[in-house]
């Protein structure tokens, strides 16, 4: 698993946490050996890559990667948990913490094909990655002092096509504030609204000179969805990692979360607490000047 995250406290979790499921052999819960992962390794490690943050305040723990050797990844910045997974095998279960930003420059940079072999010593606090010719020694941290995202009881539950989520997401985002002092409009309002033909998934985003709103088909379960203001930077991410994404995303929302379902991987993203303004009243009513293009 790669995983990244930020903590309640708000710190940012420079890091991947590696972790594994017992295959053959045997080992305690903070050791990982022999695992070998293929060239999906550097893809999953680029999708969670970029949820690290780059700020040098943080300490050790919330620089690393957390990772249980199995088959999720899972990262952190800002309130943005990141999971995915990479085909491995698995000689010894275990977890660990590691550097996100060397372990992923090493992936990165290893030839398409590559099979990379983990080996993590929980005792020494060393891991090292080896490649062909190549082999590297890493420091690393007890998975435990990797901050943890609490979970939340989701209320609301559909289903959505990825095009019609990255549509909405993508149409939207240019919109959104920069200004942080109006913390309300640095996100896209998602809600559930009436639109000209019927009940409609809505996104609205304004920096209080632009006003961008797109709808979509209601889908199936949102019904009773609550109007939530998802991040600038979980917008970002979601954007980029259903790309080329064609299958139905399952969305779950919370009073405080959302959470991103595709394939094999997810996101969960704090939503911004706060009130999206009425952008009804600015949007002309009367209006007889229509432009088609």
């Amino acid at each position: 698993d790669v995983i990244g995250r930020r903590d309640e406290s708000g710190r940012e979790a420079q890091g991947v946490v590696l972790a594994g499921h017992r295959a053959i052999g045997g080992a305690n819960d903070h050791a990982l050996s022999h695992t070998i992962l293929d060239d999906g390794l550097n893809l999953r490690l680029g999708d969670c890559f970029p949820c690290v943050p780059v700020a040098h305040e943080f300490g050790p723990a919330e620089k690393a990667f957390a990772a249980d050797v199995s088959d999720d990844c899972v990262l952190v910045r800002e309130g943005i948990e990141v999971v995915d997974q990479a085909p491995a095998k698995v000689t010894r279960a275990g977890a660990t913490t590691v550097s996100a930003v060397t372990f992923h420059e090493i992936v990165r940079k290893l030839p398409d094909g590559a099979l990379v072999t983990i080996v993590d010593d929980g005792a020494s606090g060393r891991m090292s990655v080896e490649a062909g010719r190549s082999n590297f020694t890493l420091a690393t941290l007890p998975k435990e002092d990797f901050p943890v995202m609490a979970s939340s009881e989701y209320k609301t539950n559909f289903s959505a096509e990825a095009p019609t989520l990255r549509r909405l997401f993508d149409k939207s985002k240019f919109a959104i504030s920069t200004e942080e002092t109006r913390y309300y409009l640095t996100g896209v309002y998602l809600h559930r609204a009436e639109g000209e033909d019927g009940p409609a998934l809505r996104a609205v985003a304004t920096d209080g000179h632009r006003l961008a709103r797109i709808d979509a088909a209601l889908p199936e379960g949102a019904e009773e969805l609550p109007g939530v203001i998802v991040p600038r930077k979980a917008v970002g991410e979601l954007a980029r990692l259903l790309d080329d994404a064609e299958d139905a995303v399952e969305v779950a929302v919370s009073d405080a979360k959302i959470l991103f379902s595709y394939g094999a991987g997810r996101l969960t993203s704090k939503l911004i607490d706060g009130s999206f303004p009425d952008y009804e009243r600015v949007i002309p009513k009367d209006n007889n000047n229509i432009l088609s293009v």
